[in-house]
């Protein structure tokens, strides 16, 4: 709710980012006092965010917020395609190797880190929305995946004792085999991709959960504001309801 009476061209605005807020009124249940028969969970209320649609093979999102070195992380994206075919959602490449970490192919997700793979088998191409996470640890090497906040594979062994590189390329959207580019189009991801996070360690089941929620707070790497992303190709910005 706003104190004026807003032009056509603010409406729009408001429908396709959801940053803007109202000056009298922005909708948060904690400035709610719900009375009668009436409850409020995480399913039935209302997220807005901000997604970026990825309409043809030739667009990318590029993060311009450097990656430190990990010896963890955990990268989480919301998701949403009918695309039955090889699609990249998380592509991060350093000079000497393109595949320090990526999430690949949509059909069946795989791990990378540092050139080796794991895959979970986790197809997320049914056309609905997927909060997909990935976590990693040096330390004995364990991956896993989640769906849903749902863990659906994971083991140990993958690159232990080793540590991702600083100072790479970070894309979204596209598999790089050189630092930035290199794209081949048939491993290239049709569809929504939002709420792009990641941390510098491995979250706990629990937590996985918080994020799909929405209560995990911001991420130490690389939390989602598209004022850090630059978007190339055909896409557009939607805000959306997941």
């Amino acid at each position: 709710m706003w104190s004026k009476s807003l032009s056509s061209s603010e409406i729009f605005a408001i429908n396709i980012d959801c940053s803007i807020s109202g000056d009298v009124f922005q909708w948060k249940l904690e400035n709610l006092r719900l009375r009668g028969d009436a409850s409020s969970t995480c399913a039935d209320v209302f997220e807005c965010t901000n997604a970026v649609h990825l309409s043809t093979t030739n667009t990318e999102v590029v993060v311009q917020t450097p990656v430190p070195q990990l010896s963890a992380l955990t990268a989480c994206i919301w998701v949403r395609s009918k695309e039955d075919h090889v699609g990249t959602l998380v592509s991060y490449a350093v000079s000497g190797r393109d595949n320090e970490f990526i999430m690949y192919d949509t059909s069946s997700l795989d791990i990378y880190v540092k050139g080796e793979s794991r895959n979970s088998g986790l197809n997320v191409t049914d056309g609905t929305w997927h909060h997909v996470c990935a976590t990693w640890s040096s330390s004995d090497g364990s991956w896993a995946f989640y769906d849903n906040g749902v863990r659906t594979a994971g083991g140990t062994g993958l690159k232990q004792g080793t540590t991702i590189t600083a100072g790479g390329s970070l894309v979204l959207g596209q598999e790089q085999d050189a630092v930035g580019g290199g794209y081949d189009p048939t491993q290239s991801f049709v569809g929504n991709l939002a709420d792009f996070n990641m941390w510098s360690r491995a979250l706990s089941p629990t937590e996985i959960v918080d994020v799909q929620n929405g209560l995990q707070g911001n991420a130490d790497v690389f939390s989602w504001d598209l004022t850090h992303v630059d978007i190339r190709g055909d896409a557009r910005i939607n805000c959306i309801v997941k």
